[in-house]
């Protein structure tokens, strides 16, 4: 399990103050600026994305949000905002924590780490208990050799399943 901090480059001394902050409650972090990509992240994995004015006008600012939407969609991704600059269109919804008070930034790293603990548990959770499958699909060959037709069915009541 594996918590991605996205950031913009010039942004890098932020994050690597969170990265020590994470580590120290145990968790495994990575910094990531999209100057060469993003690494693949796996279900049990959380993203922290740091948006500021700097990854506004960063030339890895359509990787970074890109990240952002990814893990925002799979309930990964603890958004957290440097400073007052607006987020992006797309990402101007979302919950995010706010860490622009220099002074006070420890309050919003303990905030960031409740959220990571929080997205880890969950996919924690979603890695050991994955959902049922909602369709079963079956292919009975036709006669003479020739293809198959593929019949769909919703899943059977719970209380036939065996």
């Amino acid at each position: 399990m594996t918590v991605f901090i996205a950031h913009a480059p010039e942004d890098r001394d932020i994050a690597l103050t969170l990265e020590r902050y994470l580590e120290r409650r145990g968790v495994f972090v990575e910094l990531e600026t999209g100057e060469r990509g993003f690494r693949f992240t796996q279900a049990a994995d959380a993203v922290v994305v740091l948006w500021s004015r700097a990854a506004l006008f960063s030339p890895q600012r359509m990787q970074i949000e890109r990240r952002c939407l990814e893990a925002w969609a799979d309930e990964r991704l603890v958004f957290v905002k440097l400073d007052t600059m607006f987020a992006p269109v797309g990402l101007r919804d979302l919950p995010a924590i706010d860490a622009s008070f220099e002074p006070q930034r420890d309050i919003a790293w303990a905030a960031v780490a409740r959220g990571v603990s929080e997205r880890l548990t969950t996919a924690r959770a979603r890695v050991a208990d994955p959902p049922p499958r909602d369709v079963q699909t079956t292919v009975r060959p036709q006669p003479g050799g020739r293809g198959g037709e593929a019949t769909v069915r919703p899943p059977a009541p719970a209380s036939r399943r065996t």
